[in-house]
């Protein structure tokens, strides 16, 4: 392959040019995660970055090429400045997505076979580049591929980062019910015979088509946010209360429904939509995202049950494997999937005002989680403060 090579985006403009390599890479890669895909960054850009004297993001892409320029590798990284101007704001390159949970695994996208050499260009590059910054957030680091190895000699500091739990598919539903867990089975019988015993028909719907997206997602906002609000139950954050939050959802939706990788599973009880579930298919992989229900529908498993029909369809169109999406809860567990993690790694400046703007970042960020005043601070002062790393 010889030198691999890297280029910087900084413009918007840039980043729109390097759309038809970066979807090519996306195919090559077999990429099945929604949040590395060029239409996941370009919508997030374009709706939640921040330009704040508070905090302000940049755009600071590496696009690592092979000798022959062709692009094998993408890190979708912006530089996050804290406060925007003045001699001591802290500079912080990290990756696109910094947000409440939409965004649930960041990360650089790369050529299998070159992960470890893509990750090795880009530290060699990043280093060069850390005396103008504070620290480095390198988030999503896949490790089936090399890139642990290729930042395990060099001055990192580890942390645990996150996990996904994907489900292999058989030919058909009934293998893959026969081989799932007995409690497993048994709840899905529940569920089905609760509605059967109260007299309530079951109907599926899947919402594909680009101009069926707004309403449908009205609807996903709505039960998203009746879930949130469910007493006596698992608490559940409402990811889509900011309005750039909807707004980013809406218009991602409509880019993956335009390239035929949406699903929106919307299930009927009765006449009535009790429950539905974004889902993304990419790569021969459909990945579950964010869902709601109606809670007087909780009783029926309604929230089981659209997770058992999406699986389904997934098994009905042929595709290889269902990502339920990252988390460690029951609900995935008792499916039997496999565990895929993600680790995160911290790059932190060797001067000591940069290792000092760090600390003090971290230091804020943990006092303003343990307290509700300091909570509402942070949403002013810091849209995600850096996890410290672990020992």
């Amino acid at each position: 392959m010889g030198t691999l090579n890297i280029e910087k985006i900084t413009s918007e403009r840039e980043l729109s040019v390097l759309e038809p390599e970066w979807v090519a890479l996306e195919r090559s890669s077999g990429n099945t995660l929604p949040f590395r895909t060029f239409d996941w960054a370009a919508s997030w850009w374009l709706h939640l970055r921040e330009d704040r004297l508070a905090v302000k993001d940049s755009l600071s892409l590496l696009a690592v090429r092979a000798s022959d320029g062709r692009l094998v590798g993408v890190a979708p990284l912006m530089l996050t400045e804290r406060p925007s101007v003045g001699p001591i704001r802290a500079r912080c390159l990290q990756f696109i997505g910094a947000d409440p949970n939409i965004t649930e695994i960041r990360g650089a996208l790369c050529e299998p076979s070159l992960e470890r050499e893509c990750y090795a260009a880009m530290h060699a590059e990043l280093q060069r580049s850390l005396p103008g910054l504070d620290w480095v957030c390198w988030s999503g680091i896949d490790q089936r591929h090399g890139a642990p190895e290729a930042l395990r000699l060099a001055d990192v500091e580890w942390g645990d980062g996150v996990s996904c739990y994907t489900l292999d598919l058989p030919a058909t539903w009934e293998e893959l019910r026969a081989s799932r867990p007995s409690n497993l089975k048994e709840s899905l019988r529940k569920c089905y015979r609760s509605l059967q015993r109260d007299g309530l028909d079951l109907r599926v719907e899947v919402v594909s088509e680009e101009a069926s997206v707004v309403p449908a997602l009205e609807d996903v906002v709505r039960l998203h946010a009746a879930r949130s609000a469910m007493p006596g139950t698992v608490r559940h954050n409402d990811v889509f209360r900011d309005a750039a939050c909807r707004a980013f959802v809406a218009d991602v939706c409509r880019r993956f429904a335009a390239r035929g990788a949406l699903r929106i599973f919307r299930l009927h009880v009765g006449g009535t939509l009790a429950a539905t579930r974004i889902a993304f298919v990419l790569g021969g992989s459909m990945y579950l995202y964010y869902s709601g229900f109606d809670p007087a529908y909780a009783k029926h498993g309604v929230a089981t049950t659209i997770v058992a029909e999406a699986i389904r369809r997934a098994i009905d169109e042929g595709l290889s494997s269902v990502n339920l999406s990252s988390g460690k809860d029951q609900s995935k567990v008792r499916w039997r999937p496999t565990e895929v993690p993600f680790r995160e790694a911290l790059l932190i400046s060797p001067t000591p005002l940069g290792r000092a703007k760090y600390g003090v970042i971290s230091a804020a960020g943990r006092a303003m989680t343990e307290s509700s005043v300091g909570r509402r601070a942070q949403r002013l002062l810091s849209r995600r403060s850096p996890r410290p790393a672990s020992p």
